[in-house]
């Protein structure tokens, strides 16, 4: 046990939510345009295959949770506070889950609202978080910070333009994810420890 790493475990709990989150679009039954549906849609409420992108948001969560306990991490303590309860609002996500897009498949209104009040406390965190980092953090280099202020204003712009464009709403959530993925996962492959 002594060579126990929570850095590297959250680093294989990260790769194994892209995984699922990247494969779920496959899994849903037709009906579902991965262009326009959510990610949350795909692991709605009476969705065949939902199964995959619950599983996705409850490794993305525990992955940043270990991510942002891990002794290994130069994470200021305001910026684990904030990465940690984004990691623990993607556990809540996963928990409760949005009702489906298909109108013909009864849900639960309350627990759609859990879900939705979750994801929008949780991108606060997120982007919180990343931009508490990307000012504190001594040992990142220049191009790093640059790319953690991109992925900052990127979770602003996206959403509000997934609104906007709904068509391809679907398309822009996922370039969120995707931004987010590369940020956690080089953060849990390069710890910068200033000690």
């Amino acid at each position: 046990m002594r060579n126990f790493s929570t850095r590297r475990f959250a680093l294989v709990l990260l790769i194994i939510s892209a995984a699922l989150i990247a494969a779920a679009p496959f899994l849903m039954p037709s009906g579902y345009a991965w262009l326009s549906n959510s990610i949350s849609e795909s692991g709605a409420q009476g969705v065949t295959g939902a199964w995959a992108t619950r599983l996705g948001f409850l490794t993305l969560g525990l992955g940043v949770v270990f991510l942002a306990t891990s002794t290994e991490m130069s994470w200021r303590t305001g910026a684990r506070w904030l990465l940690g309860s984004y990691g623990f609002l993607m556990l809540c996500v996963a928990a409760f889950s949005t009702v489906s897009w298909d109108a013909s498949v009864t849900g639960n209104a309350t627990e759609s609202l859990l879900h939705s009040i979750a994801a929008a406390a949780m991108g606060f965190a997120y982007g919180i978080g990343i931009f508490w980092v990307a000012l504190t953090d001594r040992a990142a280099s220049f191009g790093w910070r640059v790319f953690s202020l991109a992925v900052v204003a990127s979770s602003i712009a996206l959403p509000i333009s997934a609104a906007l464009f709904t068509p391809l709403g679907g398309l822009l959530q996922r370039i969120m994810f995707a931004l987010a993925y590369i940020w956690f996962i080089v953060e849990a492959r390069h710890p910068k420890a200033d000690a």
